[in-house]
């Protein structure tokens, strides 16, 4: 005679398969490589902290109409930039060149192209690591070079994630084995022992956090507000059936 808890086993395995085709679920019941019953579940852990330090995008973007005065007045604009990270502290191994490029400008007109001149732009990536500052480095830096400075983006970062992704880590594999659970119970069948474990995680940052306001006119200084950054630690888990 058939054993029904084997009958029982074949038709969780079958569901499982069936709810894997469908898509729409992360809880998932399959066969192991060995060919052992096993229950695969997902689990998602969320932690949130303060950012420990900011990323600035920022140069100098200059047209003119040859290639020698384009660059010797970008260079200009882009050292006085340079000068102001100094100056506010930001040392020069966290000032890195990540965009050099020199373009030539057409104008179009009646189906034609006329060569208008020469663009030359500058980008550094400078590592601020006091957030409270990043207000004032933006508008020096916009007072020193001018018309020409240009200010790309703003990043938010955590130095050492650790901690956060210690947390998330704990949610995250809480969240999955009271999954395995749940299905195992309302499968009648048991969960075993852990057969195999994975995990990705990732840094969100907030859509906005790239926004920056205009340079400072007057008194008023430019306002950065860092909010918070969450880390989403994601595991799956593969248990035995008993």
């Amino acid at each position: 005679m058939t054993n029904p808890r084997w009958l029982l086993l074949l038709a969780v395995i079958g569901a499982g398969f069936l709810m894997l085709a469908c898509g729409g679920d992360e809880t998932v019941v399959n066969t192991s490589a060995a060919g052992s019953p096993g229950i695969t579940v997902s689990g998602v852990g969320r932690a949130s902290g303060a950012p420990t330090v900011v990323f600035l995008e920022l140069g100098s973007n200059v047209e003119a109409q040859t290639v020698a005065a384009a660059r010797e007045a970008a260079a200009n604009a882009m050292q006085g930039v340079l000068n102001s990270l100094k100056n506010n502290g930001v040392e020069e191994r966290n000032i890195q060149t990540s965009q050099f490029s020199v373009q030539p400008q057409y104008d179009f007109s009646n189906q034609t192209r006329n060569l208008r001149g020469y663009r030359v732009q500058n980008v550094v990536t400078a590592k601020i690591t006091r957030i409270d500052t990043a207000g004032k480095v933006i508008d020096d830096a916009a007072a020193a070079g001018g018309n020409a400075v240009i200010i790309q983006s703003i990043r938010f970062a955590i130095d050492d994630p650790t901690d956060l992704q210690k947390t998330a880590r704990e949610l995250a594999v809480k969240q999955a084995a009271q999954r395995a659970d749940e299905l195992a119970r309302h499968s009648g069948v048991s969960r075993g022992r852990l057969i195999s474990m994975s995990e990705t995680y990732e840094t969100v940052v907030p859509q906005n956090a790239a926004i920056l306001a205009a340079p400072r006119t007057g008194d008023v200084s430019t306002p950065i507000q860092a909010g918070e950054l969450e880390v989403v630690v994601n595991v799956t888990l593969l248990y035995a059936i008993d």
